[in-house]
């Protein structure tokens, strides 16, 4: 897995550069932690019996 480092400031000015970019990054995240977070309810649901 690779993880690479993008500062708000660096961000920020995606947003007003490249939108389109800056956009399709959030909803990548967005989606990510959605997964993340519907895997730790199942998880916690399988273990609460």
């Amino acid at each position: 897995m690779t993880v690479l480092k993008l500062k708000a400031t660096r961000f920020a000015m995606l947003a007003t550069r490249h939108p389109d970019i800056h956009a399709k990054l959030l909803l990548a995240v967005g989606r990510l932690l959605a997964d993340r977070l519907r895997r730790a309810n199942t998880a916690m649901h399988v273990l609460s019996g």
